[in-house]
C-alpha cells in the first residue's frame, strides 16, 4: 500500500506535462477530509495534478502537441472514452472538429462533465445555483449533447461537482 501525504491543497487542472507521476496512492490533503485514492503529478517542485492520470492522459494525447494515441492502438484498444468523473472540455463540438481535422488514431467518445459545466457557469463556489445559472448549465449540456457528447458524467467526489445537490 502506498501513501501520499500532502500538506498543501492542490488543484486539478487540465492534462499537462509532469516531471513525476505517482499512481495508485492514498491522498491525505490536510483538510480533515477522509483519505482518497488518486494519482499525484509533480512539476518542478510543486504538486500540479491530483486525480485520475489515466483519464487525463488520452485526452491530452488527442488534443495536445502529440495529436495521436498510437500507444492505445498498439495495445489493441480501438475506442477511448474521455470526460469521465465530471471533468471535460466545455466546447465538445470544437474538440470533435479538431480531432476530425487532425486525426487521432482511435475511435473516441466524450462525456460532458457536470463539474466542468458547473465551473463554467458558477466558478468554484459551493452556493446553490440561481434559476438563471441552472438554465445556463442545462443549455451547455443540451448543446454538448447536440454536438455529440455521449452523456453527462459526474464526479461527486471532486470539486465543484461535490457542491451540487442530488435532489
Amino acid at each position: 500500500m502506498r501513501w501520499f501525504v500532502l500538506l498543501l491543497a492542490a488543484g486539478c487542472g487540465h492534462a499537462q506535462t509532469l516531471d513525476l507521476l505517482l499512481t495508485g496512492g492514498r491522498v491525505i490533503d490536510g483538510s480533515g477530509s477522509p483519505e482518497r485514492l488518486a494519482d499525484v503529478g509533480i512539476t518542478r517542485d510543486l504538486i500540479s495534478f491530483i486525480g485520475n492520470a489515466q483519464a487525463a492522459h488520452s485526452l491530452e494525447d488527442f488534443s495536445g502537441a502529440k495529436r495521436s494515441n498510437d500507444e492505445y492502438l498498439l495495445q489493441g484498444v480501438t475506442t477511448v472514452v474521455n470526460g469521465n468523473d465530471g471533468s471535460s472540455p466545455i466546447d465538445i463540438g470544437k474538440v470533435f472538429e479538431k480531432w476530425k481535422r487532425q486525426g487521432i488514431g482511435t475511435n473516441s467518445a466524450l462525456y460532458i462533465g457536470q463539474g466542468s459545466v458547473r465551473q463554467e457557469v458558477m466558478g468554484m463556489t459551493d452556493a446553490a445555483p440561481t434559476p438563471e445559472q441552472l438554465e445556463a448549465m442545462r443549455k451547455l449540456v443540451r448543446q454538448s449533447m447536440t454536438e455529440g457528447a455521449l452523456g453527462l458524467s459526474s464526479g461527486r467526489f471532486y470539486a465543484p461537482g461535490n457542491y451540487a445537490q442530488t435532489r
